[in-house]
């Protein structure tokens, strides 16, 4: 980061310029989602593939499409910063319905019942960071150090993301190919 000037780091496409980014967005994005999946499917991720798009050429993957397998759901995830705007949107289905995520609102589809819509207080998309949210993690964090029967749930979240993202990587260098997910390794 030497050589740059602050300026550089608050332009709204940071995350473009390869020399300031530090990651991509399976790093940056990606993380995100696939604590999400963990914490919903609650259960150990089987084999992973990960098809990359990269931005002008470089390193830094802008697109993609990143599949996790479960023993008794599927989990797939299309991730850009090809767009003009920024959104987040998605589908978690289940046997019982849907539940559709609309940026700024959700809507639960359950079997046979109409569907019931729920608006967030701001859109996902508002903004990098949610101050929303950080009384909630730090409350987290604060137990996960308190209380011995948390205690390594973060860490262990943690190394599964960093697991599922570094087969994704692979992945993408073995053309897209599913990497089966033994389990967490002790290097991670």
């Amino acid at each position: 980061m030497k050589g740059f000037p602050m300026h550089f780091f608050w332009l709204s496409n940071w995350r473009k310029i390869v020399e300031i980014a530090g990651g991509s967005i399976v790093l940056d994005h990606g993380w995100h989602h696939l604590y999400l999946v963990l914490s919903i499917i609650r259960d150990v991720p089987l084999p992973a593939s990960a098809k990359m798009q990269y931005l002008n050429g470089s390193h830094l993957e802008d697109e993609v499409d990143l599949s996790v397998r479960f023993k008794n759901a599927e989990a797939h995830l299309h991730l850009t910063w090809r767009s003009s705007q920024r959104q987040n949107f998605g589908k978690i289905k289940g046997e019982n319905g849907m539940i559709s995520i609309n940026d700024d609102h959700l809507i639960l589809h359950k079997n046979g019942l109409p569907p019931i819509r729920y608006d967030f207080l701001y859109a996902l998309s508002r903004s990098s960071h949610h101050l929303e949210w950080m009384k909630p993690v730090i409350e987290d964090f604060r137990r996960e150090i308190l209380d011995i029967n948390v205690h390594g749930t973060n860490l262990t979240e943690a190394k599964w993301c960093t697991h599922l993202i570094s087969l994704a990587y692979r992945s993408q260098r073995e053309n897209s190919r599913f990497i089966n997910v033994d389990s967490i390794p002790q290097y991670v």
